[in-house]
C-alpha cells in the first residue's frame, strides 16, 4: 500500500514536472513570438523613418531645383528686358540720327534753293 501511494505520488509529481516543463516551453514560445513581433515593429518603424527621410530629402531637392529654376528664369527675364531696352535705345538713337540727317539734308536743300535763287537774281 505504501509503495502504491509512493508510486502514485511519484507519478503525480512526474506529471506536474511535465506540465511545468510544457508550460515553460509555451511561455518561451510566446516570449520569443512577442520578441519577434517587437523586432518586426521596430524594423517597420525604422523603414518608415528611412522612407520619411528619403521623401524629405526628395522634397528638399525639388525645392532647391525649383528655386534654381526660378532664379534662372528671373535672370533670363532680366536679360531679355535688358536686350529690349538696348534695342529701344538703339532704335531711338537710329531715329535721332535719321532725323539729324534729314535736317541736314533739308538745310542743304534750302541752301541750294537760296543759292539758286540768288544766282537767278
Amino acid at each position: 500500500m505504501f509503495f502504491l501511494v509512493f508510486l502514485l505520488v511519484f507519478f503525480l509529481e512526474f506529471l506536474l514536472v511535465l506540465f511545468l516543463l510544457v508550460f515553460f516551453l509555451i511561455f518561451l514560445l510566446v516570449f520569443f513570438l512577442v520578441f519577434l513581433l517587437v523586432l518586426l515593429l521596430l524594423m517597420f518603424f525604422l523603414v518608415f523613418l528611412l522612407v520619411f527621410f528619403l521623401e524629405f530629402l526628395l522634397v528638399l531637392f525639388l525645392l532647391v531645383f525649383f528655386l534654381i529654376f526660378l532664379l534662372v528664369f528671373f535672370l533670363v527675364f532680366l536679360l531679355v528686358l535688358l536686350l529690349l531696352v538696348f534695342f529701344l535705345i538703339f532704335l531711338l538713337v537710329f531715329f535721332l540720327v535719321f532725323l539729324l540727317v534729314l535736317l541736314l539734308l533739308m538745310f542743304f536743300l534750302v541752301f541750294l534753293l537760296v543759292f539758286f535763287l540768288e544766282f537767278l537774281l
